[in-house]
């Protein structure tokens, strides 16, 4: 039997969003993705592998490797902000 997949992504925000904004963010969640606003965080349970959810999918990935071919370290910039927001 395969292990089963749990993915954790976080985003922080620049600003708290709204009740409706947080209540139509969480109405996406469904049997494979649970999302949860908490003040300026974003929290997404995947129980699909990024590519495979439809809220993570080829789309998306697409469209963050468009535009200029100059790439963004994005983990490298992720634990930068974790380390910045947790120093305040």
């Amino acid at each position: 039997m395969a292990k089963p997949y749990h993915g954790l992504y976080v985003s922080f925000l620049r600003d708290a969003p709204s009740a409706a904004v947080r209540r139509a963010v969480e109405a996406l969640s469904c049997a494979t993705d649970e999302l949860h606003v908490h003040e300026r965080e974003l929290y997404w349970l995947s129980r699909l592998p990024f590519g495979d959810s439809k809220l993570g999918g080829p789309a998306r990935t697409d469209r963050r490797h468009a535009g200029d071919d100059a790439q963004r370290d994005e983990p490298a910039e992720a634990r930068r902000e974790v380390r910045r927001c947790a120093a305040k």
